[in-house]
């Protein structure tokens, strides 16, 4: 993956979740299905946001976007994009 601002990451997680968090990003890209979600879940100013960003501004628009909450489309849908849920 060459994405200087994914790979910025790496110096925040375990080796074993950062090699996971690229291979998840590389499945999506590529149209492979991950068989699991990521929820990034922590305190305000932790980073949520910038690595949601990050993984956007590397996958592009058409692999990513916002989607209000419903728990319909985790159980419809095999999930080949990335979706941002949204909490209002």
């Amino acid at each position: 993956m060459a994405s200087n601002n994914i790979d910025n990451w790496e110096q925040y997680l375990t080796n074993e979740d950062y090699v996971y968090l690229i291979q998840y990003i590389d499945n999506i890209k590529n149209g492979i299905l991950n068989d699991k979600m990521i929820i990034l879940v922590g305190p305000s100013r932790s980073g949520k946001s910038t690595l949601q960003k990050n993984i956007s501004s590397y996958l592009g628009d058409e692999l990513c976007g916002d989607y209000q909450l419903s728990c319909d489309f985790i159980y419809n849908e095999n999930i080949k994009t990335i979706r941002i849920f949204l909490w209002n």
